[in-house]
């Protein structure tokens, strides 16, 4: 059985045949997080259709579009994955909405409306915002020939529509430099700047140069140069936004400010969800969609967080309405009846089966241990999986780390393969090496198949200074009963059951044993006791066990990096709030005050 196993799976063939019939009320589970991008990846060569993926907003939308790119380029199929993120966390702050995020949005439209079929990651905010209607998205981006008639005062014209800032040299995506005929422009699409060169009216050559020594890296043929914003800027839709802006009752005062100072030249931040105020140039995300397969990854979280969300923002309205400011409420930026749409239409996906009315899909992924280093364990686990005549395959980063453990598993009696063709079928006494990028491995015990990730195995190589003396360990844990209650960084919450003495190739090892849900047991070399604490509850409350390889403590430190990110987010735009308000310049002290 080869690394594309999954395409001979009862159950994935059941869904593709499904998902081709147009059969998407599904619900898929079984599916762990370890083996999503792996999914997809298989899913996007079988399946002719854009594909949607809605993610929880605590997930990260790069790493998962990162390590789906680098499982298409390992099984040679040829789909373009794209990322289409939220403008910010929310509409009614005047935080500027980073350039990456505005291209990566810009670039995820035009694609689909040159009739690619991508793989799009996104969440509620990022999909259900209205988007430019296509003739406007049009106008959004202009293409460049080479040879092509094209004057370089129109360009110019342009450059500043879009948002680009004018330099006296192009350092960084969003500004563009001239002299003469001469024209520099870093396009937020492109990894360096494009330097054109007019002839009278006439693109006479484009080429791409680097910033940093200004000399040319290549000749190009033609260039695609994207707008900065997520809504027209010609005057034609100035126009058109001041007149619909100015048929509503609210905030007309503020309006007019806002107003003024965008003819000055000065957008503020949330322009971007004010410009919605011009109805017919914004439709919703759907607009761009031909016969798309949406996925609803972990729904009911899905649903929480976005309840919440809107419920926060009707309120952050509310208050801007009774200040008398200019806003849109949250039901005119966000798309609800699409929202519907896609909850009828969507694939559920989640880790565990629930009971619901929508066809089941069973799938059996599994979570495969990390060793950490511990290379004892992992030979052992190694030598088991041969003796059960389990297929094991190892992706590492580079040739130089698959030879250099081909020869360790070698050394200790392990039959090693190395695999150059993803489509060969190897026997399944063999541990299988293979280069190839994968965050984390898995397996799927059905058909006796485990995949381990570099980082499965190895961590990063740590030069210690000097090792803890064995008597801090007990300094440390003297307190500690067995039974106590504590968290291990990477397991989340188990039981202290003492302290264990192992033999490991006929040397003594400490160990601590922490008993986790089910009776599953961990032990932790005393070298790696930073990694636990003692577990404290200001209520007193006795926790729940975490499971080995569950979900739940991935998804506890996911939620508790989302709530830090949005303090942190609050305190800058606190300070922001702090520095740009108007202060009272009171009059100068008198002869009373000292």
């Amino acid at each position: 059985m080869s690394l594309e196993f999954i395409l001979d799976l009862p159950e994935f063939k059941a869904l593709v045949e499904k998902l081709k019939r147009g059969e998407d009320c599904l619900n898929l589970s079984g599916l762990i997080p370890e083996a999503r991008a792996y999914f997809y990846a298989s899913l996007a060569g079988q399946i002719d259709r854009p594909v949607v993926i809605v993610e929880p907003q605590a997930w990260s939308l790069e790493e998962i579009e990162q390590e789906i790119k680098n499982l298409l380029g390992f099984f040679s199929i040829r789909r373009e994955v794209q990322s289409l993120p939220a403008l910010n966390s929310d509409p009614y702050l005047e935080v500027p909405v980073p350039l990456e995020t505005v291209a990566s949005r810009l670039k995820v439209l035009y694609n689909l409306s040159q009739g690619q079929q991508p793989i799009i990651l996104t969440n509620l905010p990022g999909l259900l915002k209205r988007v430019p209607r296509p003739e406007d998205l049009a106008r959004s981006v202009v293409k460049l020939n080479r040879g092509q008639a094209y004057g370089r005062d129109l360009l110019l014209q342009q450059l500043a529509e879009y948002g680009y800032a004018q330099e006296d040299l192009v350092s960084s995506a969003g500004e563009y430099a001239f002299r003469g005929g001469i024209v520099d422009i870093y396009s937020v699409w492109s990894k360096n700047p494009f330097r054109l060169e007019f002839i009278e009216n006439q693109v006479a050559s484009i080429r791409e140069f680097d910033p940093s020594t200004q000399r040319s890296v290549s000749r190009l043929e033609w260039i695609l140069i994207p707008s900065l914003k997520e809504y027209p800027g010609g005057q034609e839709f100035r126009e058109e936004f001041k007149r619909q802006a100015r048929k509503r009752k609210a905030g007309l005062a503020d309006l007019e400010k806002k107003i003024k100072l965008w003819e000055e030249g000065e957008v503020l931040p949330p322009f971007d969800y004010y410009a919605l105020a011009a109805g017919g140039h914004f439709q919703p995300f759907s607009s761009y969609l031909s016969n798309p397969l949406f996925i609803l990854e972990e729904k009911d979280l899905i649903d929480r967080e976005w309840e919440e969300q809107f419920e926060g923002w009707e309120k952050n309205y509310d208050s801007l309405i009774k200040q008398k400011s200019f806003t849109l409420p949250p039901g005119e930026i966000f798309s609800l009846d699409f929202l519907e749409d896609i909850r009828n239409k969507s694939v559920y996906l989640q880790e565990f089966s629930e009971e619901t009315e929508r066809p089941p899909i069973q799938l059996g992924f599994q979570s495969v241990p990390r060793f950490d280093n511990r290379i004892p364990f992992f030979l052992q686990y190694l030598k088991k999986r041969q003796e059960e005549r389990d297929l094991c395959y190892i992706l590492l980063s580079n040739p130089g780390k698959k030879d250099r453990l081909a020869h360790l598993l070698q050394e200790n009696d392990l039959t090693v393969k190395t695999v150059s063709d993803v489509k060969e079928e190897p026997r399944g006494e063999e541990i299988n090496l293979v280069e190839g990028q994968l965050q984390k491995g898995f397996s799927y015990p059905r058909q006796k198949i485990y995949i381990f990730a570099e980082k499965d195995v190895f961590t990063e190589e740590r030069v210690l200074v000097s090792r803890p003396a064995r008597k801090l360990f007990f300094s440390m844990f003297q307190d500690l009963k067995q039974g106590d209650y504590v968290v291990h960084t990477e397991y989340g919450v188990g039981l202290f059951n003492g302290l264990k003495k192992i033999d490991l190739d006929g040397q003594p090892h400490d160990f601590i044993e922490l008993i986790y849900r089910d009776d599953d047991r961990l032990l932790v070399p005393v070298e790696d006791l930073n990694f636990v604490q003692k577990f404290a509850s200001s209520a007193g409350l006795s926790p729940q066990l975490d499971k080995l390889g569950g979900q739940t403590w991935i998804k506890t430190r996911a939620r508790v990096k989302k709530a830090a990110e949005e303090i942190a987010q609050e305190l800058l735009e606190l300070y922001a709030r702090r520095k740009t308000a108007q202060g009272f310049a009171f009059s100068p002290a008198g002869q009373w005050e000292g």
